[in-house]
């Protein structure tokens, strides 16, 4: 018995989701595997996958597949419970877990804490496995048994046990089923025409031209990088995770493509694209709107012809003698029998026939400013009417929260929104004419600092660059400027301390605001955006719905890619701040100097893998502490080693003897905390105005202020330098440092 087959408990599959009697090979068919369950916790796995597979299949497209996919699950026996690293908080404690899984899965996958891979060994196991077990399976899935978030896509998804990680499972099974882009700027070895990314920014060009207008579909260029590339949807799955972003319109039609290509099942769809039905418009043909899918074949209904057959009902159910024409709600019965290529199927779905449109109608997105949106409505060629507004959408709070906002006043905090507006005859009450249109509230950001990442290409987001976010607790509509003051001391703070100031240029500084009904923290949370209260002993209190929230304001207003985020505490000073390690680290800090202190301090632990309340008093430890620091600012990604290039030479004073100073030696760069000897290019610039002057041609020599740019010098014909450290080789790729440094008058007499 081979290794494999020890690993198996019990040699039947466990069907988790989907219908007995459809065979195998006719559905589309996936396969859980588990990573870190020990034999005692097979059950536990089991029921892991069921509940992972129900989330999945209620999630749309997949629920339209309900009787035509299956899932199973396949225990696999590990010796230790739980994977590696998932726990650690810095590389060093990830290299020194050596838990014993099945198939080796790995959190800090090239130095990032939530990609969590198995190697290519372990990725043939899986596939030797299915092959045997479960050989009709179109996809497999590794859930590791840990609960903090993490995953990754791929030939072979892997996922954690953490709610969010359902999440980004789906964004990644719509990688690899749907074949979708990223609609987030991945990089430019990522770019290309997908589904749903072009270079085309014609809209009656582009791909997706007939959705645009639909649930949000447009074309939108890249906002985070990706100059010259468009997308549909601002919100799809595909860049932001959470219930509350679905699949767009556009991402939904390609999966549904893909899912009937694994799947010999009949499926009838109704897609109405962007158009509008419209009373008193030409007659419209509602066929061409049903569409045939079955394996890769596809037919609309004005293909079907004959074939199909559309039966008219009213909002009541009661027949129709022929197609309606007048505005209301309508039921459609779309029949496909006996048919020779796709068999029998059914559609029942209902439409809308519109009012004449009458109404223009603008709404413009805007950035949330703690006041209503505006709705210009105006009603033309129509007898006297009253216009009704209404307002429907979601308000997204948490990447698993989501609050539904319905009212006839207009909303005023973030969200997705559709208004409408009605138009009714006055006195009769008969239906004139209606008018819908979306808008978005969206995040108000500001950047405090950021450096350039392609200026400092060691300090790029992916890689080791410390984004760190401000949110506001406790600041009403009209406070939001104070707010923002608030957050600008707290970064003057951090940029004043010598570890901060040393790496300035690793670290980037954003806000995003939070508007809060009330101020007030008290023993009991109350009416502030985050739920903020204090304990008897007068220590800030989170709440986790609030920390979750804190984690979606900075993952969906700045980066994913953020290291923290700091919760300024508004109205209250003689508290104590409190920290919390989630997926991400969250401050909670109250705005005053005590307040900025924790803050700092509490970030530089959490960087250096120690826990709250430690603090660096000796010689000894503040150089413990630096290393540590150094090393949390190194990262591995795929063949690189991004090493940070810093300087002091801000902190001297070098006298001007009438030569050229030469800065190179005052540049560093290290790796896991320890310095490597590596070549610099040094550039020399005057200081103007506390901002980078011109360049000059040699190494200045002359009392004043100037600033030195160094960057890595990489190896001829390569596009990284070599570093060693204890006989292993590092590959560094292009980084730049920047510095201030002052010439002074000397007055040294000679001999």
């Amino acid at each position: 018995m081979n290794q494999a087959e020890k690993a198996i408990l019990n040699e039947t599959p466990r069907l988790v989701y989907g219908r007995e009697e459809l065979d195998d090979k006719d559905a589309l068919l996936l396969t859980f595997f588990g990573d870190g369950f020990t034999e005692k916790e097979q059950e536990l796995f089991f029921a892991e996958a069921k509940r992972m597979a129900k989330y999945m299949m209620a999630t749309s497209p997949w629920d339209e597949y309900a009787d035509a996919v299956k899932i199973y699950a396949i225990g696999v026996c590990s010796n230790e419970s739980g994977v590696r690293a998932d726990h650690a908080r810095t590389q060093a404690e990830a290299d020194a877990d050596t838990r014993d899984s099945y198939f080796h899965a790995s959190f800090w996958t090239f130095g990032m804490q939530r990609l969590v891979e198995i190697g290519e060994e372990d990725k043939g196991k899986v596939r030797d496995l299915y092959r045997k077990y479960l050989p009709d399976t179109d996809y497999a899935i590794v859930m590791v048994n840990s609960e903090v978030y993490g995953g990754s896509g791929g030939e072979i998804s892997i996922v954690s046990r953490n709610d969010e990680s359902l999440e980004m499972l789906l964004h990644e099974l719509g990688h690899t089923i749907g074949i979708l882009s990223d609609e987030y700027f991945a990089g430019n070895s990522y770019a290309g025409e997908y589904v749903n990314m072009s270079a085309e920014s014609d809209p009656k060009k582009v791909r997706w031209s007939r959705f645009i207008g639909k649930n949000g579909i447009g074309v939108y260029e890249y906002d985070n990088g990706g100059d010259g590339w468009y997308k549909p949807h601002q919100n799809c799955k595909m860049r932001y995770l959470g219930r509350q972003f679905p699949f767009c319109e556009v991402c939904k039609e390609a999966l549904r493509d893909q899912f009937a290509a694994h799947a010999n099942v009949t499926k009838l769809f109704w897609q109405q694209y962007a158009d509008t039905l419209r009373e008193g418009a030409e007659p419209f043909d509602l066929k061409q709107y049903v569409i045939v899918r079955k394996c890769e074949k596809k037919e609309t209904g004005t293909e079907l012809g004959d074939r199909l057959t559309l039966s008219f009902f009213d909002a009541d159910g009661t027949p129709l003698p022929a197609q309606p024409k007048n505005a209301g709600t309508y039921r459609l019965h779309a029949e496909l029998s006996h048919d020779a290529v796709y068999g029998d199927a059914i559609l029942e779905t209902t439409f809308e026939i519109e009012p004449p449109d009458l109404i223009d109608l603008t709404v413009e997105n805007k950035v949330c400013d703690g006041k209503p949106i505006e709705v210009k409505a105006t009603l033309h060629d129509a007898p006297p009417s009253d216009l009704h507004y209404s307002y429907r959408g979601t308000m997204p709070y948490a990447a698993e929260i989501t609050h539904l906002y319905e009212s006839e006043e207009p909303p005023v905090l973030p969200g997705r929104y559709t208004v409408t507006v009605t138009a009714t005859e006055k006195g009769g009450g008969r239906l004139v004419s209606r008018k819908s249109r979306e808008f978005e509230i969206s995040l108000h950001t500001s950047c405090i600092a950021d450096h350039n990442t392609l200026e400092y290409p060691g300090a790029q987001p992916y890689y080791n660059n410390q984004t760190i976010v401000f949110t506001g607790e406790g600041y009403r509509a009209e406070e939001l400027d104070k707010f923002e003051e608030d957050a600008r001391r707290f970064v003057e703070y951090f940029r004043m301390l010598p570890l901060y100031k040393e790496a300035d240029l690793y670290f980037n500084y954003y806000t995003v605001q939070a508007v809060s009904e009330g101020t007030h923290i008290g023993k009991e949370p109350s009416n502030t955006y985050y739920h903020v209260s204090r304990s008897d002993e007068d220590k800030l209190v989170q709440t986790d719905a609030g920390t979750r929230a804190a984690m979606y304001m900075a993952n969906n207003g700045v980066t994913s890619f953020y290291k923290a985020v700091i919760v300024l505490v508004n109205g209250v000073y003689d508290v104590t701040g409190t920290t919390v390690t989630n997926k991400r680290f969250i401050v909670y800090a109250p705005v005053n100097e005590k307040g900025m202190r924790f803050a700092a301090m509490e970030l530089l632990n959490y960087l250096s893998g120690k826990p709250e309340g430690v603090r660096a008093v000796t010689e000894e430890e503040r150089a413990v502490q630096r290393r540590e620091f150094l090393s949390a600012l190194y990262r591995e990604w795929e063949e690189y080693d991004y090493a940070p290039v810093l300087s002091q030479a801000y902190k001297e004073d070098f006298p001007a003897i009438g030569k050229p100073v030469d800065l190179t030696p005052h540049f560093h760069t290290y790796v896991n905390g320890r310095e490597v000897a590596v070549p610099y290019r040094v550039r020399y610039f005057t200081e103007e105005n506390g901002e980078r002057g011109a360049e000059l041609s040699e190494a200045p020599k002359d009392p004043g202020t100037y600033r030195a740019f160094a960057e890595l010098v990489l190896d001829e014909g390569k596009d990284t330098c070599t570093a060693e450290l204890d006989g292993q080789k590092y590959a560094l790729p292009l980084a730049r440092y920047e510095t201030r440094f002052k010439l002074r008058v000397c007055n040294c007499t000679s001999k």
